[in-house]
């Protein structure tokens, strides 16, 4: 089967949050979206419309002010799960990212990370070097 995305963008916070949709978006307009969102508030989440049993169903970024908080769903054994990005080398802290308190060990800092996590995923429905929990 063919890969089929959707990319959703929310962009700002709560009642100001303006939220639209690509359908079958190309890699190059996913990257001028995530670089649009990079220092500014707001969510994007690229789904596969026709998702694996098994496996990853969608990569999602919630960023603040250069604070990136990326997680993946994922079904395993008929089990829905959301794995988030692992910054092993960050002190235990609480981070706010949208409103919401993070501990800053799931928070990345360098948007080339980010950037590059959607990459792989857009082309392997995957992520293989990126750290996750």
């Amino acid at each position: 089967m063919m890969r089929e995305f959707v990319l959703e963008l929310g962009l700002g916070i709560g009642a100001a949050c303006q939220w639209r949709e690509l359908l079958a978006p190309s890699w190059e307009g996913i990257e001028r979206e995530l670089y649009a969102i990079r220092d500014i508030s707001g969510t994007i989440t690229l789904k596969n419309r026709n998702p694996p049993d098994e496996g990853p169903q969608s990569l999602q970024l919630q960023c603040e002010s250069g604070r990136y908080l990326l997680t993946m769903a994922v079904v395993e054994n008929d089990e829905y799960d959301v794995k988030s990005f692992a910054n092993l080398a960050a002190n235990v802290e609480k981070v706010e990212v949208l409103g919401e308190l993070w501990d800053s060990k799931m928070i990345c800092f360098d948007f080339l990370t980010v950037v590059y996590a959607f990459k792989e995923f857009f082309e392997t429905e995957n992520l293989s070097t990126i750290a996750l929990t």
